[in-house]
């Protein structure tokens, strides 16, 4: 699955442009990163993407066609922002929510659809942490966080959008969920959008990066992005991409800030 985004421009009613001509393509096995400062529209780009909100201008290609109705997407997983739950589903019925997304409330699911969802839930880590048969509404937000990738994982997808993934997650299970990211490109060639507020997380993980920031932006191969010239004009901090030792000996990428809390 290729996925493209061409010439893609977006605006809340007469206000200022959020997104303006943003063209970006992710190859299938590929990681895409979306960073910038707070407001700048990456929760909104990735809703146009996937057809939740209408481009103004430009449209999103899948496999070299044009996007425009719910079936076009059925091989997108969607993992938004973590959100309080209004209703007391049960951890395993969320997730079994994800195996067919033409189920509806009164159907029956299959075995093999329990095995899906049994499958990402243990991908994700859910059974090791006995949550299985809680309710979603007893849980943390960051215990939520790992239910609704599990429901995007349960549905066999292609590609996963994920709108901030490591959100509410302590630091363990940050990297847990980078870890999974990595095993299902590597093993599966699933190809991610990853929208972070972590642009060390992006330096990790992507192959690709794309900056918004006032109105513009910026993509291109991760490493050629994420410079301390970029990060200053984007986030108005000093910082530097740095090189790492892991505990195996083996070189990564972060991102260090340079500046006196004083």
């Amino acid at each position: 699955m290729v996925v493209e985004v061409i010439n893609g421009s977006f605006r809340y009613e007469k206000n200022t442009p959020l997104l303006e001509n943003i063209s970006f393509k992710v190859e299938q096995g590929k990681v895409l990163a979306v960073v910038g400062p707070n407001g700048s529209g990456k929760t909104t780009l990735l809703k146009c993407l996937l057809g939740i909100l209408e481009w103004n201008r430009g449209a999103t290609h899948i496999d070299g066609k044009k996007a425009y109705k719910t079936e076009h997407y059925m091989e997108i997983g969607y993992v938004p922002q973590a959100y309080n739950m209004s209703f007391p589903y049960r951890v395993g019925e969320m997730v079994l929510m994800g195996c067919n997304k033409q189920l509806s409330g009164l159907s029956v699911p299959s075995k093999a659809d329990i095995k899906r969802a049994d499958d990402a839930m243990k991908m994700v880590g859910i059974f090791d942490l006995d949550l299985k048969d809680r309710l979603c509404t007893k849980i943390s937000g960051g215990q939520l966080q790992m239910v609704f990738i599990a429901r995007a994982l349960a549905g066999s997808p292609k590609m996963l959008v994920m709108d901030e993934p490591e959100s509410h997650l302590d630091l363990k299970n940050q990297y847990s969920i980078l870890r999974m990211i990595k095993r299902l490109v590597r093993e599966n060639n699933m190809s991610f959008i990853i929208n972070t507020h972590y642009p060390d997380h992006a330096l990790r993980l992507a192959d690709d990066c794309l900056i918004i920031y006032s109105g513009k932006w910026i993509h291109g191969p991760v490493r050629d992005i994420l410079t301390a010239e970029t990060l200053k004009t984007c986030f108005g901090v000093n910082a530097k991409p740095i090189k790492i030792k892991s505990n195996r000996g083996v070189d990564f990428d972060s991102i260090v800030v340079i500046e006196d809390l004083e």
